[in-house]
């Protein structure tokens, strides 16, 4: 199968734990039943979510998330084949960046605050698995 990986960028309209804790249980069956692995990112401010799996699964995936009222102002990063997951070992890893996150988040600011939009693909995707590792559990590539 070939792989694909597809990262957004959106601003939520609703947060708290419930809402997010819901989004990740409904992700995790969803994706499990897919084939579909990766990272959701969420702040009050800012959604940045990592999709990976095969073409078909992902961009259904993507389409079924575009759709959802409970977020705004959604943009594409990338959207690109690869030879790895970055994410193997997650339906869908959930990861709200907290105070002790800073340092990381300096890394990849420009400017004088974090903006999710500004991001490249390298640098997405380098964010997400860095704040993954953060958390303590290691992204380890798969083929």
């Amino acid at each position: 199968m070939t792989l694909f990986r597809l990262i957004y960028v959106s601003r939520p309209k609703v947060t708290g734990a419930e809402h997010y804790d819901d989004i990740l249980m409904r992700s995790h069956v969803n994706n499990l039943r897919a084939h579909v692995t990766g990272a959701l990112v969420y702040r009050e401010d800012f959604n940045l979510q990592v999709l990976e799996g095969g073409r078909d699964p992902v961009s259904t995936t993507f389409l079924r998330i575009a759709a959802d009222p409970r977020h705004e102002a959604l943009q594409l990063i990338a959207c690109t084949e690869v030879s790895h997951r970055l994410f193997s070992e997650w339906q869908m890893r959930g990861v709200a960046p907290t105070a002790s996150h800073t340092a990381l988040l300096l890394q990849y600011t420009i400017g004088v605050e974090f903006d999710p939009y500004s991001l490249s693909q390298r640098a997405a995707e380098d964010f997400a698995r860095a704040l993954s590792e953060f958390e303590g559990r290691s992204a380890h590539p798969a083929t």
